[in-house]
């Protein structure tokens, strides 16, 4: 059983198998909207927990972002359009998904 409790703006304090922890995110996690070349295969880059690709387009959600990450996509060739800090909601939806990943790994 998971138990979430909402503390404040943007911090979550989770329980799992008897085992709790204080998450705070501030501004961490962001979404980069890139524009990728055809050709052009975006690496594995620390702090990117997942990356959605259509085409030429993609998302790429970073965990703790850092400028750095923008301009290691940029020196790949791809073009980043935007970063987006990410709402309360959407962090519980994908760390939801990602640990639902993990127990089906």
């Amino acid at each position: 059983m998971i138990v979430v409790l909402i503390i404040e703006y943007k911090s979550l304090f989770s329980c799992r198998s008897g085992k709790c922890r204080l998450r705070s995110y501030g501004n961490q996690k962001s979404r980069l909207r890139l524009e990728v070349p055809l050709g052009i295969e975006l690496p594995a880059l620390p702090g990117i927990i997942g990356v959605e690709q259509q085409g030429r387009l993609a998302v790429a959600t970073a965990n703790a972002f850092v400028p750095d990450l923008a301009q290691a996509y940029e020196s790949t060739g791809a073009h980043v359009q935007r970063v987006e800090n990410m709402t309360l909601e959407e962090i519980f939806i994908a760390n939801v998904e990602r640990s639902r990943e993990e127990v089906e790994a």
